[in-house]
């Protein structure tokens, strides 16, 4: 180890004076125990002994001789800063000492790298600018964890800091100069080192005493044993106060300095970022690394801390590590030490409230997601109260009138939209401003327009009616060529209100029904805000949610800083849900006491995750299910079939809920009315959830607070969800990359197939953004579905009461027991579900198949329809079938379309038999979008629909080799080859294919999750070897098989022929393929045709052949008007075609006059 040099370097070997012998003993007591050396001071010169003398002469108060006697290397005021850090005294005494004078710069300035005179004193512009530090400051050291020896390295906290011109800010410590930066890994006392090793149940080396006097030990110990957690924070003091709550903490000097960046000569980065040395030797795999990080309240502060963290522990995961953070609440304190210490002035023990924080510690993908949830804006408002209108100062919640954009967050059935309605009622009456509600569903526009006062717009004849004070309209229809055919400029000095802001954004960027029209309506949208802004109006957003996504997303499609104002409500509900929660594998038992509580007269809701008939848990088998049982039983199915048919009883019941339910036992709801609806009538004895991983995380939160009275909820939700977004990942970033990298590959391969269009998927950025942030929090509550729902409801102050296999629990605020089912009662109710469901599901396929085909017009027409009665959905059902697959619709065709063959075979056939066709088919998705979107489209809407890189994967992959053989086993070398190549391109498979092999270790499960694609499967035929080395042998790949059933054991069995070989089975997919090759081949003439026509018409001297065939003005405008547009490529065809006239002749002359008078040509002059 290099000797510290200090501010300079002696050039011979004088006799020391009294000041250099101090820093000699100084420099010592740094790397060597510094009790026998201290015996060295008292023998100094006569002068140092006089000084001391001086010193002493001024005698302290009483409590600084005890601190002088507790900490005898520390000034009092120094001792005091650290004990009011909440650091135990024999931490401190271990690891903190006071320097004056000279000697900071013995632990600052001994880098070979720095300037230095001949005389080996560093340069004069180094001594001034740590000249400060000779006034005096503590400085803290530790143990270097690589080589076990103390280290050099360390940080000095001067009393007078330096103040930073060039930023503006002291710098309150000071590191080495030109030193590459460590870690505080600081000395620990036994006690605690017991304390720890019994924390985590690991043994104590048999040395372990001497750890005072041999601090490397204590460190070893944790780099060895991956089981014990460590803690990573800022700062020495936060590190130490940390380690006095024996935990084992580590200290970085500043957040990002955990990780450095390879860099060449001129500063650039030239490589990834990784771990400093000094925290990769703790990545061992499946060590627990915490962050401890503070809780800043400055908004761009606490965005690098979270960045800092992401980055950090992004790194720790590739090593195997679990990385989690703990937080508190910021009003405790911002730094850990500050934290335990105000505790302790409140009488809470520090250990005790840091193992409160410890316990709590998010998990990584937990806390990112919880980041992307957060409101880090300002708010301006602070509230805590039951409900956001104050009525007896309405005025308190007024914002300011120069605020243009205001956001409410506030919890459900506080009054959002009351507030909302008293907010615009005085500008409605006045007409000083017009109201436009946007929402993302029909039943919420409707209700919340009607409590504001204002038409839906449906029952708005004009929508550019002068005298039109609002209206309210779902997000789907903000475009020019909507029924509403909307205009943004028109909706100029307007309050925009965007109820239920987060689930419009996630609606307008991902919902299949605004797929079309999606471009167009972010760019009205866009124009429509904009235009709200430049002419004094104001834009409300509201959400018990709210967050900086929806606030980001507004801004950034204005493009300017407006003045915000943010309102939020704390309010937490003194009554508190009782939530029970059914941890089976399905949710029979949870039916089976629903139905129980029912046959006692009770009243239930219900909610469900959808309505397909051949869906067990959905709405219309439960229905059938409680009608047969029950036949007395009242019950309200809403969903979103039964709300808009003018022949059920749920027709318009969303307007009139509370009044529609009391006539009913039972209401058994979808996810229709998840939102806007606040139902507060007392009815029900208890409101229910199957929910099947469907819906987010909040949508499910917000459907069970659909009931406002605090009765108990019974739930049952699957372990993880289904539909996940773009490539499942839980970080935006991530997310963000796949897309654009897909959409790169996309555009390439239709450049290479000819497409001559530019191509730029970089439409409206912050709409992508947007959507990977709401997507990365959607994929992380599908991964852990029920654990994230059950979180979130503590989180809002819900009592979670887990039921699993016991007999009986605790029901209601009376403690009754209540008996649960048994498990052959669960069972008998799944079976007879199931029955319910399949007879059911029969006469609806029945129905489907048997209902009247409707032409084109009659289809296109139902499509557009707000209401539809039972055979009108029969007809629309049966008219898609029709249109998609060109076949007679059956019942079995109804089966296999809800089962998803559709995708199969249609991948399948552009992978076989239509191969020719795929290029046209995507060349005319990308031109469709292109039209729609005004030259530009959303890369994810493409993304999903093209099919070109599925096809190329699946060549790559060589799945087409399976067709030329049979009897494969998981060491058959095609099999093996497709295995290999899958693991070896799992992020690119993944991105094309959408399938993760990264968890496949199976050559054959792998090679049929493959076909699975195609809707293919390879037939199990038989086992070969002896016992214990017998291998599965597998047929060619086909749809279906030919199956004999064993009346023994009940089981399916592949029926083989006299070969050994598997019977294939048609699954009909051979008729669809006829008729769609049928269709792309009349396509492809058609597009010939039209190809041939545009070029006819683009050579000039067939168009001035037609020209000579002129005799009027009318024919000559008509023929203009069928051909061509006023297009500068049209003009310049018509120009070349006219100067092959005879020049000057009286047909030219006539025909170039006409050409002035064409109407297209004089708009386009115009």
């Amino acid at each position: 180890m290099k000797a510290p040099q200090g501010f300079g370097k002696p050039e011979n070997k004088k006799p020391l004076t009294a000041g250099q012998r101090i820093t000699k003993i100084l420099r010592k007591i740094r790397f060597e125990d510094s009790e026998p050396i201290l015996s060295e001071v008292s023998k100094l010169s006569e002068t140092a002994n006089e000084q001391q003398a001086d010193k002493e002469s001024n005698l302290p108060e009483e409590n600084t001789i005890e601190n002088s006697v507790i900490f005898p290397h520390l000034a009092h005021h120094h001792s005091e800063e650290l004990q009011k850090s909440a650091i135990a005294s024999e931490i401190i005494r271990l690891n903190f000492k006071s320097l004056t004078g000279n000697a900071p710069g013995s632990y600052l300035l001994y880098s070979d790298e720095l300037k230095r005179t001949n005389t080996g004193r560093v340069s004069l512009r180094t001594i001034e600018r740590y000249s400060h530090c000779s006034n005096g400051g503590w400085y803290c050291g530790g143990v270097d964890v690589l080589t076990g020896d103390i280290s050099e390295w360390g940080t000095f906290k001067p009393d007078n800091p330096y103040f930073d011109i060039s930023k503006s800010k002291y710098v309150k410590y000071e590191h080495p100069l030109k030193v590459p930066t460590e870690i505080f890994a600081l000395r620990i006392p036994v006690d605690i080192w017991e304390v720890i090793a019994r924390r985590y149940d690991v043994a104590l080396p048999d040395n372990y005493r001497d750890v005072t006097t041999q601090p490397e030990i204590f460190w070893k110990w944790v780099i060895d044993n991956p089981k014990i957690p460590l803690i990573i924070t800022e700062g020495a003091k936060k590190a130490a106060a940390i380690l006095s709550c024996s935990y084992v903490a580590i200290a970085l000097p500043g957040i990002t300095m955990g990780i450095r960046r390879p860099k060449n000569d001129d500063g650039e980065v030239v490589g990834m970022p990784y771990l400093i040395p000094q925290l990769q030797i703790f990545a061992s795999p499946q060590r627990r690394i915490y962050f401890c990080f503070d809780q800043d309240s400055k908004r761009s502060t606490r965005r690098d801390v979270n960045n800092a963290i992401g980055k950090t522990a992004k790194l720790f995961k590739k090593f195997g590590c679990q990385p989690a953070v703990i937080s508190w609440d910021r009003k405790i304190g911002k730094g850990i030490d500050d934290a335990l210490y105000n505790s302790s002035l409140l009488g809470i023990n520090p250990e005790e409230q840091f193992s409160n924080f410890y316990r709590s510690a998010l998990g990584f993908d937990d806390w990112e997601s919880k980041q992307l949830k957060e409101l880090t804006y300002p708010v301006n408002q602070k509230l805590n109260r039951r409900y956001l209108l104050n009525q007896d100062d309405p005025n308190d919640t007024l914002p300011p009138t120069e605020a243009q954009l205001i956001g409410v967050r506030s919890p459900k059935g506080t009054g959002k939209t009351h507030w909302m309605a008293w907010f615009t009622s005085p500008l409605l009456s006045s007409g000083e401003k017009r109201i436009l509600l946007l929402t993302h569903r029909i039943q919420l526009s409707t209700q919340t327009a009607d409590r504001l006062g204002i038409p839906y717009v449906t029952e708005v004849k004009d929508c550019e009616a002068k005298n039109l004070q609002g209206m309210g309209l779902c997000i789907d229809s903000l475009h020019p060529n909507s029924q509403a055919r909307f205009k943004p400029e028109y909706w100029g000095n307007t309050v925009v209100i965007i109820d239920e802001v987060m689930q419009v954004i996630w609606h307008l960027l991902s919902s299949t029904t605004c797929v079309k029209e999606r471009v167009a309506i972010i760019k009205t949208l866009k124009e429509l805000l904009q235009n709200v802004i430049r002419s004094g109006g104001k834009i409300i957003i509201a959400d018990a949610d709210l967050n900086d996504i929806a606030i980001d997303f507004i801004k950034g499609l204005i493009g300017w800083e407006i003045k915000t104002h943010i309102i939020e409500n704390e309010y937490k509900f003194n009554q508190p849900w009782k939530v029970h929660n059914f941890k089976d594998k399905d949710a029979r038992r949870l039916v089976t006491l629903l139905k129980e509580k029912l046959n006692k007269g009770e009243k239930h809701l219900l909610c469900v995750s959808g309505q397909k008939a051949k869906s067990r848990w959905g709405s219309i088998a439960l229905e059938a299910f409680f009608k047969k049982h029950i036949p007395d039983l009242k019950i309200l199915r809403i969903d979103s079939e039964t709300v808009a048919n003018p022949k059920h009883p749920a027709y318009g019941c969303v307007n009139k809920i509370n009044e529609v339910i009391l006539d009913y036992d039972l209401v058994i709801a979808t996810p229709t009315i998840e939102t806007g609806v606040s139902i507060e009538e007392k009815h029900f004895d208890g409101v229910w959830g199957i929910f099947q991983g469907v819906s987010t995380t909040d949508s499910v939160r917000q459907f069970l607070s659909r009931y406002r009275v605090p009765v108990p909820r019974y739930i049952w939700v699957k372990s993880t969800g289904i539909g996940f977004i773009g490539n499942k990942s839980t970080n935006h970033k991530a997310l963000i990359a796949s897309q654009r990298k897909l959409d790169k590959a996309n555009r390439n391969r239709l450049i290479d197939c000819g497409f001559e269009e530019t191509l730029d998927g970089n439409f409206e950025p912050i709409a992508l953004t947007t959507w990977a942030k709401l997507a990365a929090i959607i994929n992380q509550g599908k991964w852990n579905y029920s654990e994230q729902v059950l979180h979130e409801l503590e989180a809002e102050g819900h009592i979670i009461i887990d039921i699993d296999n016991s007999d009986e629990f605790i029901d209601s605020d009376d403690n009754e027991k209540i008996e649960l089912p048994s498990e052959n009662q669960a069972e008998k109710t799944k079976v007879e579900i199931d029955n319910n469901r399949d007879e059911q599901y029969q006469k609806h396929r029945e129905n489907v198949a048997q209902a009247e085909s409707l032409n084109d017009t009659a289809y296109e027409k139902l499509q557009k329809q707000q209401s539809r009665n039972d055979d009108e959905l029969l007809q629309l059902k049966k008219g898609k079938l029709e249109r998609s697959y060109g076949v007679e619709v059956t019942p079995l065709l109804v089966q296999k379309d809800d089962d998803g063959w559709y995708p199969q075979i249609r991948l399948h056939y552009y992978f076989d038999v239509g191969r020719k066709f795929l290029k046209a088919r995507d060349v005319s998705i990308i031109n469709s979008a292109l039209s729609n979107g005004n030259g530009e489209y959303f890369a994810p809407d493409i993304n999903k629909s093209l099919l070109g890189k599925k096809i190329d994967a699946l060549d790559f992959l060589g799945i087409n080799r399976l067709y030329n053989d049979t009897n494969f086993d998981k060491n058959h070398p095609v099999i093996r080859d497709i295995y290999d190549k899958c693991r070896n391109n799992i992020y690119s498979l993944k991105l094309a294919l959408g399938v993760d092999f990264s968890k496949v270790d199976n050559p054959i499960e792998c090679t049929q999750r493959l076909l699975n694609l195609i809707g293919h499967k390879m037939p199990f035929i038989r086992k070969e070897g002896g016992r214990g080395k017998q291998i599965r042998i597998y047929g060619q790949p086909s749809a279906d098989f030919e199956y004999i059933t064993s009346d023994k054991r009940k089981s399916k069995k592949i029926l083989l022929d006299a070969n050994g070989l598997p019977i294939v089975k048609l699954d009909g997919r051979e008729n669809v393929f006829d008729g769609w090759l049928k269709r792309d081949f009349l396509e492809e003439e058609k597009r010939n045709g039209e190809i041939a026509e545009r070029e006819y018409w683009s050579n000039p001297n067939t168009v001035a052949t037609a020209f000579q065939e002129i005799s009027s003005k009318d024919k000559f405008h008509r023929l203009l008007n069928n051909r061509f547009n006023a297009s500068s490529k049209s003009l310049e065809i018509i120009e070349k075609a006219l100067e092959l006239l005879p020049s000057e002749s009286e047909l030219q002359i006539k025909l170039s006059t006409w050409l002035w008078q064409w109407d297209k040509l004089e708009s386009a002059v115009a």
